[in-house]
Formats: structure tokens, C-alpha cells, sequence
């Protein structure tokens, strides 16, 4: 088991969408989840997880 600070990974992805290739929107349900961070208010898109999984950070504890 290990865990992961995914508010960190989130909040990059905000504030730099594209830094990875991805867009912002967020006033309407997105139907291309590969190009989005979110699909709809609450969610991350696909796009997104394969970034959260993939981050270095993800697997690696900070306490």
C-alpha cells in the first residue's frame, strides 16, 4: 500500500493544463475526456488520471 498526494497533482493540472496537452473548461460537461481536466464539475477526466497515475509524486509519500 502506499499513498499519494493526488491534491497536488490535481491542483498542477489546474493551474498548468497545458503543460500537459490538456484544456480548462469549466462551465460546461465535457464529452472528450482526452482532452479536458475535468469531464464535469466533480470528475477528472481520463486525460487527467493517466497523469495523476503517472506522476512520480503519485507513488512516493511525503511524510
Amino acid at each position: 500500500m502506499s499513498l499519494a498526494d493526488c491534491y497536488s497533482i490535481v491542483m498542477e493540472l489546474i493551474e498548468h493544463p497545458q503543460k500537459y496537452g490538456l484544456k480548462l473548461v469549466t462551465m460546461q460537461l465535457c464529452d472528450d475526456r482526452t482532452a479536458f481536466v475535468f469531464w464535469d464539475a466533480y470528475h477528472t477526466s481520463n486525460a487527467a488520471n493517466q497523469v495523476i497515475g503517472s506522476s512520480p509524486t503519485a507513488s512516493t509519500p511525503t511524510w
